[in-house]
């Protein structure tokens, strides 16, 4: 009977040594999927991120949309061209003496980001 009842004991200790890495293992399951789904939500939101960037990049080497940008970042103009700026009445005070007073030395630091 004692014997029995050590046997038993022995045979708990072991089940519970079991379930407890069961549970270790089921829960360490759940953490590496959920990090999985994390990496293979950023990895879609790079590949989009690229898309976009390849798109501006197409933009940016053709010669119209270079000669866009250069026009609407720093205001160049062609030779035989005049840019007119026209302010209207509902444009405040302080932004028509901003455009005026803007630089051709800060629009080029503007557009190269610093």
């Amino acid at each position: 009977m004692r014997r029995m009842k050590s046997v038993f004991g022995f045979g708990g200790i072991i089940l519970f040594v079991a379930l407890f890495g069961a549970v270790r293992a089921y829960r360490y399951r759940q953490s590496a999927l959920h990090e999985h789904e994390t990496v293979i939500k950023q990895i879609d939101e790079r590949k989009r991120e690229v898309a976009t960037l390849e798109e501006k990049l197409r933009h940016f080497e053709s010669g119209e949309g270079l000669e866009l940008e250069a026009r609407s970042r720093l205001n160049l103009q062609r030779p035989d061209e005049k840019v007119l700026i026209i302010l209207d009445d509902k444009t405040p005070q302080k932004e028509k003496e901003d455009i005026r007073r803007e630089s051709i030395m800060k629009r080029i630091q503007t557009w190269l980001g610093f």
